[in-house]
C-alpha cells in the first residue's frame, strides 16, 4: 500500500492481510524485519463510497491513512470477501 523511510533510515511499509487488517512493517537498511504491528482494519475506516451489488454484497471504497483508496467487497455478515487497491489513490 505505502512505503516511507523513518528518521532512523528504516523502511516502513503498510500492507493489508487477507482479513483486511492493516499491518505496519519496519525493515532495516538490509531489508531485515525490525518490527511488525497491526495498526487498524480496513472494515473500520469510513466509507468514501458504498453501494450494494446484485448479489447483495456491500461494495465499499475506503481511504487508508496513507491516502490509498481501497475497494472492499463485503459479505452479508460484514466479512471482507475481496479487496483491491485503486489506481490514483
Amino acid at each position: 500500500m505505502s512505503r516511507t523511510t523513518n528518521e532512523a533510515g528504516q523502511t516502513v511499509q503498510r500492507a493489508v492481510d487477507e482479513s483486511g487488517v492493516v499491518v505496519e512493517i519496519t525493515l532495516d537498511e538490509a531489508n531485515n524485519l525490525v518490527n511488525e504491528k497491526a495498526v487498524g482494519s480496513l472494515a473500520e475506516l469510513p466509507a468514501e463510497e458504498e453501494y450494494q451489488n446484485q448479489e447483495g454484497q456491500t461494495i465499499r471504497t475506503v481511504k487508508e491513512e496513507s491516502g490509498t483508496l481501497i475497494k472492499l467487497r463485503l459479505g452479508e455478515d460484514g466479512s471482507i470477501l475481496d479487496l483491491q487497491s485503486l489506481p490514483g489513490g
